[in-house]
């Protein structure tokens, strides 16, 4: 197993992981009636960032061979990869604009938000935005697994 492909199941697990906690601590706010705050998610977001950001660090520091220059292939696989992340992220993108303009319609003509969970629509985006990673993970793996 290559350098790249060790990295990209590294990345794929920290980013399950980390942002898996996430979403539970958020999902068992909204469930208790007591969601974090936007202070609260920042200073979460950021934690996670460091968490992240370190355990790629140890990763990098703690691989002593020289990495390969990527070539067509690397390039081949990293492009479809991220072709298929980006459709990912934008249905994800769609999805929470149609929420808030349903969520709209809904106070607009006087009634309750579609919608009741605080930032509903900013954890939507986020969500999309970690599949897309996830996505692109595994489809780099698969690519080279071929």
């Amino acid at each position: 197993m290559g350098y790249r492909e060790r990295s990209l199941w590294v990345s794929l697990l920290a980013v399950a992981l980390v942002d898996t906690l996430y979403f539970a601590l958020v999902f068992r706010g909204v469930v208790v009636g007591s969601p974090l705050t936007a202070d609260g998610l920042m200073l979460l977001l950021l934690i996670i960032a460091g968490v992240l950001i370190g355990i790629e660090l140890v990763f990098v520091l703690g691989n002593r061979r020289r990495r390969e220059p990527m070539d067509e292939r690397d390039e081949a696989i990293a492009a479809r990869a991220a072709r298929v992340a980006y459709g990912v992220f934008a249905l994800g993108v769609l999805l929470a604009l149609v929420a808030h303009l349903l969520s709209t319609r809904s106070v607009a003509a006087g009634g309750e938000p579609l919608f009741s969970w605080p930032l509903f629509e900013v954890h939507l985006i986020l969500a999309s935005l970690v599949s897309a990673e996830l996505t692109r993970f595994g489809v780099a793996l698969l690519g080279y697994r071929r």
